[in-house]
């Protein structure tokens, strides 16, 4: 089994790297299998349903998507274009299917949300389409096939480490002998987001939504409306238990929304207490020791959640219950509720109640290892906002080492695995270090590309060093970054991508360089939050003349070749973010420790990154271009070096600011090219 970190990535792996394997052996393989998680795909038993739904049913679905923007005909069109083209469809997958192109990108998502394969409204062997569902037919393909192709999100959502490999009812996944991990500098943090667990305001609408509309239900009103004495002799016992969870819903829902309320006020409040200039989200580490403030609020969210939990313990047994009788046996039986409909929506709140009790007890817990945060956002302008109180554990070695120490064998690759020519970061990070030395080969093989001859990297000495404790010197800093900008842009005619580690950076420099950069006629395009990243890498390829502002999400799996891509643009070096609660937890974990988190930590994983931005430009032997790195410190600070030293052998040169526009031409024209 090969997996890799990104959908895009997986899809390149069958198109373009499984048909050189079939080069390499010389004979034609049996086709890998390519599995995604369930959202991926569309579920046909959903989208028949809303297609022949009730009215009331349809203006349900009309009035959330009208809250996004969309109105009635455009929704409509949408339903019927995707059942047009789903039938079509190979793959079933949402990414191959053509989006409506007048629908509200939130509307679109607000759509596959309600029409997606999720586990926790399917119906599995119950679903009258099983045969024809996309993903189960994958599924399938993948138990079969000698090669299957997954993403880490979705090995480790399917993984289980104490599996018995020998047990028929095992996953595929414990299943496989050998994993094949690319881009494996990502497992950790895939890791990590994995093992979270939280508790937000979305699905815990959603789950008082759906627990009033379940016993809303006629079919199960009807069935709870019966006398006593029409119900079997040996069923009397479980109906009056159902009697009783009817009678106890709109109490405990009343109290559960109540402390919902409470907690929404709360965080509300704290997004105006945290909160700095123009944020649009916050987020508060709970854990952090330092600040009273932090620890008033986080005793406060602990009292609420304290209350949520009890109140869904209240609930567990008659929703157990109910969840038992209602979607188990067959049409004519006495509790069997033969209605779709009812049956989808009874999974949905059986599992995202779930999925809340589980993230309430794993917040009340004070595991020493765990970090714990709360996030609060706008919601579209609306009153109020979204939030989610979270945590996961900052150590996850041993959880990986044991997914990998029973199999055959388990290859890690990457671009950027190695730092400093070792890999002991990654190991420590995998609890790769825990396993005896005799089971692990070490490799570092030699790029294949001349970075030397096509590879500048340019350091502008007299650029402001970044700044945050003084924002009059990191705007100065911003300033300059965006004449760089404007200078590189002029050069590479647009073909330029511009790294960032914040969007507050991004916003200011987007600010300072579009209306310069539509003088030169070239356009500016600029990652938002929520904005997907697709579509800006097509409009990048697609638009001449395109300078592309991208944060987080860019620095890895961008892959533009030839001449789209000239110029690289590393704002700051890519340190973690000391503000994130993760990083942060992790920072007082490894110094407790007695180990020293900048050295261990901090420099060699902004090392890691540092790489990864680099490698977006040189994708292939014909490519060209030039990287300029922003942040002076590579210069300044005793660690700046190891920075450039870690990359692959392009020239370096050192310049003023002013002749940056000059080098990149020089350059240009050393390789027979005109700016």
């Amino acid at each position: 089994m090969v997996s890799t970190n990104t959908k895009v990535l997986q899809d390149q792996l069958l198109h373009s790297d499984f048909p050189r394997l079939e080069v390499l052996f010389g004979k034609r393989l049996p086709p890998p299998v390519v599995l995604k998680g369930r959202e991926n795909y569309v579920c046909l038993e959903k989208l028949r349903l809303h297609l022949l739904s009730s009215r009331t049913t349809i203006r349900e679905l009309f009035s959330e998507l009208a809250e996004t923007g969309a109105d009635q005909r455009t929704v409509a069109l949408a339903l019927l274009g995707l059942a047009l083209s789903v039938f079509a469809s190979e793959s079933g997958e949402f990414e191959h299917l053509p989006a409506p192109s007048d629908l509200p990108e939130r509307s679109l998502r607000m759509l596959r949300q309600r029409l997606n394969c999720a586990f926790r409204g399917c119906l599995r062997e119950h679903c009258p389409l099983l045969r024809e569902c996309f993903f189960y037919a994958q599924r399938e393909a993948a138990d079969h096939s000698p090669l299957s192709i997954v993403n880490h999100a979705l090995l480790f959502s399917l993984a289980h480490p104490e599996a018995d490999p020998d047990d028929p009812m095992t996953s595929f996944v414990d299943r496989a002998p050998v994993l094949i991990l690319d881009e494996a500098h990502n497992l950790e943090e895939v890791l990590l987001n994995a093992l979270a667990v939280e508790l937000n305001s979305l699905d815990y609408v959603e789950f008082l939504n759906g627990l009033s509309r379940l016993f809303e239900n006629r079919l199960l009103l009807g069935r709870l409306a019966l006398p006593v004495d029409e119900v079997p002799t040996e069923l009397r016992d479980a109906f009056l238990r159902l009697k009783e969870l009817q009678a106890q819903v709109p109490a405990v829902g009343e109290e559960l929304y109540e402390v919902f309320r409470e907690l929404t006020a709360r965080l509300d409040d704290a997004f105006r207490e945290f909160r700095e200039v123009d944020e649009e989200w916050v987020q508060v580490d709970l854990t952090d020791p330092m600040r009273e403030e932090v620890r008033k609020l986080r005793e406060e969210i602990t009292e609420l959640i304290s209350r949520v939990y009890d109140l869904l313990l209240e609930l567990n047994s008659g929703l157990t219950l109910l969840a038992e009788r209602t979607s188990t046996g067959e049409e004519g039986s006495f509790f069997y509720l033969a209605d779709n409909r009812y049956q989808i929506a009874l999974r949905e709140v059986a599992n995202r109640f779930s999925e809340m009790k589980q993230a309430c007890a794993g917040l009340l817990s004070e595991a020493p290892e765990w970090v714990k945060w709360v996030e609060i956002r706008r919601a579209f302008g609306r009153e109020g906002g979204m939030w989610e109180v979270a945590a996961c554990p900052v150590v996850v070695g041993g959880y990986f080492a044991q997914l990998i120490d029973g199999r055959r064998s388990a290859i890690m690759t990457s671009g950027t695995l190695a730092v400093r020519e070792s890999f002991n970061f990654v190991k420590k990070n995998l609890g790769l270090n825990e396993l005896p030395p005799e089971r692990m080969g070490e490799r570092i093989l030699a790029s294949p590309f001349d970075y030397q001859r096509r590879a500048l990297v340019l350091v502008p000495r007299d650029v402001p060093e970044p700044n945050f404790r003084d924002r009059q010197a990191h705007d100065d800093f911003l300033k300059a970054l965006s004449e760089v900008v404007l200078a590189a842009s002029r050069a590479f005619a647009g073909n330029t991508l511009v790294l960032f580690n914040s969007y507050s950076d991004l916003r200011r420099v987007a600010e300072l360089a579009e209306e310069p950069l539509q003088a030169e006629g070239l356009t500016l395009l600029r990652q938002v939050r929520g904005s997907s990243r697709f579509r800006l890498a097509a409009d990048f390829r697609r638009i001449e003349g395109a300078v592309l502002l991208g944060v987080r999400s860019f620095w890895e799996g961008f892959d533009i070749r030839g001449e789209d891509l000239q110029c690289v643009i590393i704002s700051r070096l890519p340190f973690p973010n000391v503000k994130d609660p993760v990083v942060a937890g992790k920072i007082r974990y490894l110094d407790g420790a007695g180990v020293n988190s900048f050295t261990e930590f901090m420099l060699p994983a902004a090392m890691m990154k540092f790489k990864q931005g680099f490698g977006r430009l040189i994708r292939s032997r014909n490519d060209f271009g030039t990287v300029l790195v922003l942040d002076r410190r590579v210069l300044t600070k005793r660690y700046g070096e190891a920075f450039l030293e870690c990359l692959p052998g392009p020239t370096v040169r050192v310049v003023a600011r002013d002749e940056v526009e000059n080098e990149l031409i020089n350059f240009l024209s050393k390789l027979g090219r005109s700016a």
